[in-house]
């Protein structure tokens, strides 16, 4: 079986930051698609499952999860 991994579209061989490897499989090639993390994650297994978060606008992990941080005052 054939494997394809896009990007907007575009072969790749990974996903940029902020993306997770989505498989949508047929009977004759695998395409898979990157797709976005949840606002914040900056590295995701899948849609749910928040490996890293974007520190530098703000959001920190928690649990599986990134959170917006409050601005200090």
């Amino acid at each position: 079986m054939k494997e394809v991994l896009l990007n907007d579209g575009h072969c790749v061989n990974d996903c940029p930051s902020g993306f997770y490897i989505s498989e949508n499989k047929t009977s004759d090639i695998e395409t898979n698609i990157c797709a976005p993390c949840l606002t914040g994650c900056k590295s995701c297994n899948n849609p749910k499952t928040c490996r890293e978060c974007d520190l530098s606008n703000g959001y920190h992990l928690q649990g599986e999860d990134c959170i917006p941080s409050c601005p200090e005052k």
